[in-house]
């Protein structure tokens, strides 16, 4: 969804406070999916079901098919871990930038997934959603090694 908003450039067309727009989250794919989404429910509120249909069918015909031939996108990381830990009865993680180096034009953020105070992944990235999804992808592999007769979801 966030290709296409992409695509329609609605992410120009959206109002975004200050602290957004400093951070260059206006163009983040969970920001361009969620206008997206509003947008078809617009749609579908203003014109009703079978526009709101029309719309997605002229505007993702290359994303469903692309979905149809290959399959869905692989699982966020973050919602992987966040199972993973509801099906242990665990609460679910916080990430809290731990570090930044580089230029502001090219920084690399650290990033650390949190329980309850205690450091359960570590990540890097170029963006901060990066970072998060790499220290979720950690806090995964460390605790399925911690625990190895525990499945994934």
């Amino acid at each position: 969804m966030a290709r296409v908003a992409r695509r329609l450039g609605l992410g120009d067309l959206i109002r975004v406070g200050q602290g957004v727009e400093n951070r260059g989250e206006r163009d983040q794919d969970s920001v361009l999916a969620a206008v997206f989404e509003a947008t078809i429910a617009a749609i579908y509120l203003d014109r009703g079901m079978e526009a709101a249909r029309d719309f997605i069918g002229r505007h993702m015909a290359q994303e469903l098919a692309d979905i149809t031939r290959d399959g869905p996108p692989p699982e966020n990381p973050k919602s992987r871990l966040q199972e993973f830990l509801q099906g242990q009865g665990r609460p679910t993680p916080s990430y809290r930038v731990a570090g930044r180096k580089g230029p502001d034009h090219d920084p690399v953020f650290t990033v650390e997934a949190v329980i309850d105070g205690e450091v359960i992944g570590a990540g890097r990235g170029r963006k901060k959603a990066d970072a998060e999804r790499a220290a979720a992808e950690d806090a995964l592999r460390l605790l399925t090694v911690a625990s190895p007769e525990s499945e994934l979801p």
